[in-house]
């Protein structure tokens, strides 16, 4: 009998395969679409049997509860998986206790390999699988369409913002900074990364958006899908971080957005990335490491140099 690990490293392989369909079909049917959501490249690491940042080995714990087995998409769906089928009812228990962390969750997934059973976010079972890859594929499909959730690890930021890095001059100059390093953006993302998973406080919640995807990205996007499954069930503070050149292009939209939630109840707050740490020493006038600074400060401050 395959061990649990076994099982789980199976479970991503099949996962990446329905993903690689998914995106093949999306390239045949739709094209430009395809292009635009950047999806030849999701394909050329599937295809070279590199890493795949759209599923992680969940190593995030949740305090008193335990872990996810694997999280697709952000955890848009999520997989817990067992050695055997009388281990179910037990999977079933641990589904409803993690489902409150992940409220963007569409699916849910129970499953020893052989056996795939699949359930909403109510955990109200939609189906066992019987041609997996295929059944996969067509769950998978839709969510890639509305635009692909990136996990937050330092490696995928590293991927995700490495094309952002020829505009660094362009955004330390926000910053009165002439000093430009090569690899600020990874030190400031791995900095968020490193709060993420080394004790935030449960009160705060951290959303990565990466504005990708088709439309309005914040009417189509950010606000049902990352923002609104928020509002009236979480009491604390979510960060909602954008990539510091999409949040400059659409900071009228984005203050709308944080003021709009903040009169309705939801503390929301947008961020940015503060490259180098001394945008905080300018805004501030502390010292502190590269990480996240409020977008709205940034606006602030340059209306003042204006």
């Amino acid at each position: 009998m395959d061990s649990h690990e076994d099982i789980r490293h199976h479970v991503v392989h099949k996962l990446e395969k329905a993903i690689l369909d998914a995106i093949k079909e999306i390239g045949e049917e739709e094209p430009e679409l395809y292009y635009k959501l950047g999806l030849e490249e999701y394909k050329k690491i599937i295809e070279e049997e590199k890493h795949m940042p759209l599923i992680i080995k969940n190593e995030r714990s949740l305090k008193g509860i335990g872990r996810v087995d694997i999280e697709v998409f952000g955890g848009k769906i999520i997989v817990e998986v067992k050695v055997k089928d009388s281990e179910f009812p037990e999977a079933y228990n641990k589904l409803k206790n993690y489902i409150s962390f992940y409220p963007n969750a569409e699916h849910c997934i129970i499953t020893n390999d052989n056996k795939w059973i699949i359930y909403n976010h109510e955990l109200k079972k939609e189906k066992e699988l019987i041609d997996i890859i295929k059944e996969l594929k067509e769950i998978i499909k839709p969510i890639i369409i509305r635009g692909i959730k990136i996990i937050p690890s330092t490696e995928n930021i590293r991927k995700l913002f490495q094309s952002i890095m020829l505009f660094e001059e362009d955004l330390l100059e926000i910053f009165k900074n002439s000093e430009t390093k090569n690899s600020a953006l990874f030190e400031a993302y791995s900095n968020i990364i490193s709060r993420l998973y080394e004790g935030i406080p449960k009160e705060i919640a951290i959303e990565i958006e990466t504005m990708w995807g088709t439309g309005d990205p914040i009417g189509a996007k950010i606000n049902p899908h990352t923002v609104n499954p928020y509002f009236g069930k979480f009491k604390g503070e979510l960060w909602l971080v954008i990539p510091n050149l999409q949040a400059l292009l659409y900071a009228r939209e984005l203050l709308k957005l944080r003021h709009d939630y903040k009169k309705d109840g939801l503390n929301l707050e947008v961020y940015i990335t503060d490259v180098t740490g001394k945008g905080a020493y300018y805004i501030y006038k502390e010292k502190r490491e590269p990480g996240l600074i409020k977008l709205v400060d940034v606006l602030k401050f340059i209306r003042r140099k204006e």
